[in-house]
């Protein structure tokens, strides 16, 4: 079974400044949000097992250069305690 190649863009969202991105790999839930500073968020809710690479790539002159490698950092969820 061959499978194709497909690019999807979102030019709606271009010029837009991001303030944070998320990935999440819960076992019953995974997603990619992109937080933008007007308040807004980006959010792709993936159904399937993804292990990713992520790379910070530039790109002059048709060709795509890698920068580095990241790896990327758990966000610890702290609770609060709500006062009566």
């Amino acid at each position: 079974m061959k499978h194709g190649h497909r690019i999807v863009e979102f030019k709606d969202f271009a010029g837009k400044s991001i303030q944070r991105f998320r990935f999440t790999n819960d076992e019953d839930f995974r997603a990619v949000s992109i937080d933008f500073t007007d308040g807004t968020v980006l959010n792709f809710q993936l159904e399937l097992d993804l292990n990713a690479r992520v790379e910070l790539l530039t790109l002059k002159a048709g060709n795509i250069t890698n920068v580095k490698r990241l790896r990327p950092a758990a966000v610890v969820r702290h609770r609060t305690s709500r006062k009566p």
